[in-house]
C-alpha cells in the first residue's frame, strides 16, 4: 500500500517570530516582514499515532507586536489526497486555552494530533537517549565538517558521501524522487558544486548543537541564529547555500540524516 501523503502550511504575519517542533525535532523557525504562507511535504517529521506540537511565540524586534495589532498565524497538516485538515492551530485563538496572566510573549504552546496511517519510524526512534554539550562534540563536528569541507572542494562523491543517509531517509517516506537517483545526483550536485563559490570558513566555536529527542537528534545551526553552513555565489547574487543540519547516530556513528 502506497503511504498517505501530509503537508503542511505555515500562514505567518510580520509581527510574530515562530519556532515550531514536531514530535520533538525541530521544524519551522521564522520572523517574517511581510504576509507568508510556507507549506511542503510533512510525512518525514511525523510518526503513527499521537504526534507532538510544540510552539514558541516571540515579539519579532523588527516588527513590534502592539497591544491594539492584528497579528494572525496558522499552523495546518493536511492529508494530501483530500485535502482535510487532521490539525490546526491558530493565533490568537490559542490564547484563550491559556490562563489570563500567560497570554504574553514569549508564549510556549502544546498540543497533539493522531496519524491513523502508515509511517515509518524515525531513524532516532530506537536510538537510546544521549548527552551532549551545546558546542558539540568531536565526532559531531567531524559529520558536520564533511559536509563544509566537500562544498568548500566542489567534491561531489564527498559530498554525496556525508548526505547519503539523508537522500535514504528521503526516500523512505517519498519514495523515488527524480534527480536523487545516484546517477542525477551526482550529475547534478556536480554540476552545482563545480559553480563558483564563496564559502563561509568552518568556525566550530560559532555553532550550536541543540539536543532534542532526549539527546537522539542533534540540531545544528549558529549561536547568532544563523546558518550553520553558508556559502554564496560570486557571480549571481541569487544564489545562495544555507544549511541547518540534524544528526542522528546510526549504526552508532554521528551522521547528517536530514
Amino acid at each position: 500500500m502506497a503511504m498517505t501523503p501530509y503537508y503542511y502550511i505555515v500562514r505567518q504575519m510580520p509581527g510574530l517570530a515562530l519556532r515550531l517542533a514536531l514530535n520533538d525535532v525541530p521544524f519551522y523557525r521564522r520572523a517574517v516582514s511581510y504576509n507568508v504562507a510556507s507549506n511542503g511535504p510533512v510525512n518525514h517529521a511525523l510518526i503513527r499515532g499521537e504526534n507532538t506540537v510544540l510552539m514558541e511565540f516571540f515579539q519579532d524586534a523588527v516588527n513590534p507586536l502592539s497591544p491594539n495589532a492584528r497579528i494572525m498565524l496558522d499552523f495546518v497538516v493536511l492529508r494530501e489526497e483530500d485535502d482535510v485538515i487532521v490539525h490546526e492551530t491558530k493565533w490568537p485563538a490559542l490564547l484563550d486555552l491559556h490562563k489570563p496572566e500567560d497570554r504574553k510573549l514569549p508564549l510556549v504552546h502544546r498540543t497533539h494530533f493522531t496519524i491513523d496511517t502508515e509511517i515509518p519510524k524515525p531513524l532516532w526512534a530506537d536510538n537510546p537517549p544521549e548527552f551532549f554539550p551545546p558546542e558539540g562534540t568531536d565526532e559531531q563536528h567531524e559529520a558536520v565538517f564533511q559536509l563544509h569541507d566537500a562544498y568548500r572542494r566542489q567534491d561531489v562523491g564527498a559530498f554525496l558521501a556525508a548526505t547519503e543517509l539523508k537522500l535514504a531517509d528521503h526516500k523512505r517516506y517519498y519514495g523515488p524522487t527524480p534527480g536523487l537517483d545516484p546517477i542525477s545526483a551526482e550529475r547534478d550536485y556536480g554540476a552545482k558544486l563545480r559553480e563558483p563559490w564563496d564559502v563561509a570558513p568552518y568556525k566550530p566555536e560559532e555553532l550550536v548543537f541543540e539536543r532534542w529527542q532526549e539527546g537522539r537528534v542533534a540540531y545544528v545551526t549558529r549561536k547568532d541564529g544563523g546558518y550553520a553552513l553558508q556559502a554564496t555565489h560570486r557571480t549571481d547574487p541569487k544564489q545562495a547555500w544555507n544549511a541547518n543540519l540534524y544528526l542522528t547516530r546510526e549504526a552508532g556513528k554521528w551522521r547528517i540524516f536530514r
